[in-house]
């Protein structure tokens, strides 16, 4: 019985302190660093190729969330 192929797999994407990029899958164990988007997006691409080969039912959307980590203080009053 054929495993059933999933929709879509969707990766966190963050870029680095020290220049790049780094995409995290949600809930496959697969994770790339890459110099540029395009790097990530091929590196990302064959990943999800090899890693649903065996199984079968690679999703047939790559979903790539690029995550813009803001930070601020917020004070508190009383």
């Amino acid at each position: 019985m054929a495993a059933e192929r999933m929709d879509e797999i969707i990766f966190l994407v963050r870029t680095l302190k020290e220049g790049g990029y780094e995409a995290v899958s949600q809930g496959h164990g697969i994770n790339f660093r890459g110099e540029s988007v395009e790097a990530v997006r091929g590196a990302v691409r064959e990943a999800v190729r090899t890693h649903f080969a065996k199984a079968g039912g690679a999703p047939g959307l790559i979903r790539l969330n690029f995550v813009d980590d803001q930070r601020f203080v917020v004070l508190l009053t009383e």
